[in-house]
C-alpha cells in the first residue's frame, strides 16, 4: 500500500480538519462516502464529550453512570470513588482539547501497513526523539503499556501520530466510540488493555472480563464506549 499522501482540508467549528487518504483509493465510493461523513462525526464527537464533561461533572445526578464505569473501568459500583473519577475527567479532557483543535485524520479500507492488516484504527506510537515526532500533527503523552516486555516500564514518553481510521470504522455502528478510542491513545496516551462489547441500556460485557482496575482506567475502549453511549447515561 501506498502513504496516505492525498490530502484535503475543512474548517469544523473553527478548526482544520485535514482528512488524509491513499491516491489509488480517490474513486472508492465507499472510501469517499467515509471522508464525506468525518467532518459530521467530528462535530458528533466533540458534543458527545462535552455532555461527558457536564455528566462527570454532576455524577450524583446520573444513577447509571456508577453502573455503566463500573463496566468499563471497574470502578465502585455505588459510587466512583474522587481519585477514580478526577483521573476519567483528565483524560477525557486530554482527548477532547485534542479533537477540538486542528485534528488530521487517514481514512482507508486498510489503515495499517500490510494488506492484511484488519484494524478498523490505529495510532503510531514511536519514542518522542524521533525524526517523525517532528510532524505537524504528532503529539507528545505519557503513553500506557498494559503489556510491558520484560524490564520495560509501562509508561514512557511518546510521540503519537495521525489518527487512523478504515471506511468502516467511520460509517459502522460505533463511529464515535472508534473516533474517540483513537483520540484517546494519541492524545492521552491509553492502551488497549481490553476491546470491549457493550450494547445499551444494560451494558452487559460479552468479551472477556476486565480484572486490572489501573489497567482499565487507561483502557482506550472504555473510554470510547463512554462517549458513544453517554446520551443513553445520561438519560
Amino acid at each position: 500500500m501506498t502513504r496516505f499522501s492525498t490530502s484535503t482540508t475543512t474548517d469544523v467549528g473553527g478548526h482544520a480538519l485535514t482528512i488524509m487518504s491513499r491516491p489509488e483509493e480517490a474513486g472508492d465510493p465507499a472510501v469517499l462516502r467515509a471522508i464525506a461523513a468525518l467532518p459530521g462525526l467530528l462535530e458528533e464527537a466533540r458534543a458527545a464529550l462535552t455532555l461527558v464533561s457536564a455528566v462527570l461533572g454532576d455524577p450524583g445526578r446520573h444513577p447509571r453512570l456508577a453502573r455503566v464505569a463500573r463496566q468499563l473501568f471497574l470502578t465502585d459500583a455505588a459510587r466512583i470513588a474522587d481519585e477514580d473519577l478526577q483521573h476519567i475527567k483528565a483524560t477525557f479532557t486530554l482527548i477532547h482539547n485534542g479533537l477540538n483543535s486542528d485534528v488530521t485524520l487517514k481514512i482507508g479500507t486498510v489503515i495499517g501497513k500490510e494488506d492484511d492488516d484488519r484494524s478498523e484504527g490505529a495510532v503510531m506510537f514511536r519514542p518522542a526523539h524521533s525524526k517523525r515526532a517532528a510532524k505537524p500533527y504528532t503529539t507528545i503523552v505519557q503513553a500506557f503499556d498494559p503489556n510491558p516486555g520484560l524490564f520495560q516500564s509501562s509508561t514512557w514518553i511518546a510521540a503519537t501520530g495521525a489518527i487512523r481510521l478504515t471506511r468502516q470504522a467511520v460509517t459502522g455502528t460505533t463511529p464515535i466510540r472508534n473516533l474517540v478510542h483513537e483520540a484517546s491513545h494519541k492524545y492521552a496516551g491509553t492502551g488497549d488493555y481490553r476491546y470491549l462489547d457493550f450494547d445499551p441500556p444494560d451494558f452487559v460485557s460479552r468479551t472477556t472480563p476486565m480484572t486490572d482496575r489501573k489497567k482499565a482506567l487507561r483502557n482506550a475502549d472504555s473510554y470510547g464506549y463512554l462517549a458513544q453511549y453517554i446520551d443513553v447515561i445520561a438519560g
